[in-house]
């Protein structure tokens, strides 16, 4: 599994993030999308998650809001093609910059 770090969001944003496993498989059947806390607290990890993850070929998509400021979550897609079983994370820092 590789780790990819992301660029920071601030804590009221809302925005997408790719997972692309184009290299693995060619046809997702399905992905369970799961995050934590990497660095620092956060009771309420779990809303960070918003809406559902979108499969497009091989790429999952999932948008993330809210976050605590100077924390840092770890975001990790499991996917499913068939018997295989692959996963990817990113983790994703969050500053408020204002």
């Amino acid at each position: 599994m590789g780790v990819i770090t992301v660029d920071e969001k601030e804590p009221g944003e809302i925005i997408p993030v790719a997972f692309d496993f184009s290299a693995l498989v060619d046809v997702i059947d399905s992905v369970i999308i799961s995050i934590s806390v990497r660095t620092g607290i956060d009771v309420n990890v779990s809303t960070m998650l918003f809406g559902t993850s979108i499969i497009t070929d091989a790429v999952i998509t999932q948008l993330i809001r809210n976050g605590l400021d100077t924390n840092v979550y770890k975001i990790k897609a499991d996917i499913f093609s068939g018997s295989k079983k692959y996963s990817l994370a990113l983790h994703l820092p969050v500053n408020d910059v204002v």
